[in-house]
């Protein structure tokens, strides 16, 4: 797993190694520039031939590493046009000494336009820049922008160069992913949109979640002359890496049967959503599951059948009074199976009707190992705290977490890593928060940040096919976490390889289902080419 750290980390960081190796923080700063640069030149491909730098500075350290910067561009061959938006007495001091180093060059560099702000029209030479460089506030800054960058970063933004933030987008928020002030939906334009984020010392959490995700663009790494050492400064937060879904998939052991390779049992669907239930049982089915049994209401029975066209999947019928939902009466004969089952998953098309609620609760009080998706989740989002859930996974989207919590969502997104913590800890639970990055929060106070799917997943039927994988996953080794683990990184890796081929327009979440053995064959050869 890649670790990811807050701002404050980072400044520890930065202190340790100036009081421990007694470095200069200014040679820290031209390391990093330097690193930038090398970065720029090799995996972005800038050349001087066909580009024309622009760096845009502000007052702080931020600022100091874009004045460095520009003279490592200086010094080869490129055209370089700087914007300082302040006085140089306001300025750090690294980044007034590197500043007053460009002042000083003016007749070495010829190549070299200075810029100083006063006003927007000091910013029409950015006109002729191919590449855009942003170095105005950096990951340390808190609070609302102030209000004299509004204009200058949405003038920036409008530039056709391609745009590359240094450590992090201005306007967002290094520790929460959030914009760093309360805006208007205009307001939304007041962050820098970047189509790279080079990250200085140690990836920030920020980037990969929230607005920060959706700004930041491509995040590449830069070191600043030491190495971040995750053992002096744990994180509590990571990336999820192909390798680490690879150690989380069932070992099927040569002595296996099909019932020690994990017995499942899905209570879901009724009459008015009957798919949900065969998405959820096909996906548990791809996983490997040993035996996966579907409940469903008697009086669905056949309109459910003729969509699954899944000879080894086992039905289970129960008395539905002819209702065609979940009714209390149903009970005894869910928890005969419960009884044969090592995991459920619990509510996928179930419906909202007063009885199958009133089921769930009461069934829910059982003390099973269990993933509870959709109505499942809505049947225990009043009096969470009645329910044993320390075998449970929760799979909600964000309007089914603020019913869990009873919180605002929006309120919630300012600082979302807090509150997934928050909840999953106090409730013993493991959270599967499903967004357009999807956010695994397990009990102990980590996360796992997801780093696959695409945006062909916000459709009808993916998240029901994640749930079936997710509880497919769960019944074969009992593990939470690895479970949660293996079902989102492949369900957003099948999607992956659906979009190579189809677009994101071009498949459904049927076709996840058809593709998930291909994503398990393509993450077993990627990681490990010796297996056969």
């Amino acid at each position: 797993m890649i670790p990811l750290y807050t701002s404050g980390q980072v400044r520890q960081f930065d202190r340790d190694v100036i009081e421990r190796s007694q470095v200069p923080s200014i040679v820290l700063m031209e390391n990093a520039a330097k690193n930038i640069y090398q970065i720029s030149t090799t995996e972005l491909k800038l050349d001087p031939d066909n580009d024309v730098i622009g760096i845009v500075c502000g007052k702080g350290n931020n600022g100091g590493d874009g004045y460095s910067l520009a003279r490592h561009f200086l010094n080869g061959g490129y055209q370089v046009l700087l914007v300082s938006l302040f006085d140089i007495s306001e300025l750090s001091p690294d980044a007034a000494a590197n500043y007053r180093i460009l002042l000083n060059s003016r007749n070495t560099y010829p190549q070299l336009e200075l810029v100083n702000y006063k006003s927007l029209i000091d910013l029409a030479p950015l006109l002729n820049v191919t590449v855009l460089f942003e170095a105005i506030l950096g990951s340390g800054v808190k609070g609302p922008l102030q209000e004299s960058l509004h204009p200058v970063i949405k003038k920036m933004n409008l530039l056709s160069a391609r745009k590359i933030a240094l450590d992090i987008p201005a306007g967002i928020d290094a520790d929460t992913g959030s914009l760093t002030g309360d805006y208007s939906d205009d307001g939304k334009e007041m962050v820098f949109k970047a189509d790279y984020t080079i990250s200085l010392a140690a990836y920030k959490r920020g980037l990969f979640f929230g607005d920060g995700y959706l700004h930041s663009g491509k995040v590449i790494p830069a070191d600043i002359g030491f190495r971040f050492d995750p053992e002096l400064l744990p994180a509590e937060d990571y990336l999820v890496e192909p390798e680490d879904c690879f150690y989380s998939l069932p070992v099927k052991e040569r002595g296996i049967h099909k019932y020690s390779g994990g017995r499942l049992l899905i209570i879901a669907g009724s009459r008015t959503y009957p798919g949900a239930a065969v998405l959820s049982a096909k996906a548990a089915l791809k996983t490997g599951c040993g035996s996966v049994k579907l409940a469903v209401p008697s009086s669905v029975y056949t309109a459910i059948v003729s969509q699954l066209n899944q000879p080894e999947l086992i039905i289970v019928q129960y008395d539905d009074a002819g209702k065609g939902y979940l009714i209390p009466e149903a009970l005894p004969e869910l928890k005969k199976q419960t009884e044969e089952s090592d995991t459920l998953l619990i509510g996928p098309g179930l419906g909202r009707s007063e009885e199958t609620v009133s089921a769930l609760r009461e069934l829910l009080k059982w003390e099973v190992a269990a993933v509870l998706d959709a109505d499942g989740l809505n049947a225990i989002s009043s009096g969470i705290s009645e329910f044993p859930l320390n075998q449970v996974i929760l799979t909600p989207h964000p309007g089914e977490f603020s019913r869990l919590t009873g919180k605002n969502i929006d309120v919630m997104r300012k600082d979302l890593l807090s509150a997934g913590k928050s909840f999953a800890e106090e409730n013993n639970v493991i959270l599967v928060y499903k967004d357009f990055r999807t956010i695994i929060f397990g009990d102990s106070g980590e996360s796992f940040i997801n780093t696959t799917g695409n945006q062909g997943l916000a459709k009808i039927g993916s998240g029901d096919v994640l749930a079936g994988m997710i509880s497919g996953f769960y019944a074969q080794y009992k593990d939470r976490e690895k479970a949660v683990i293996s079902g989102v990184y492949l369900h957003g890796l099948a999607a992956d390889i659906l979009s190579a081929n189809k677009t994101f327009y071009g498949y459904s979440a049927s076709d996840i289902i058809d593709i998930i053995p291909d994503a398990i064959k393509l993450l077993r050869e990627s990681v490990d080419t010796t297996i056969s």
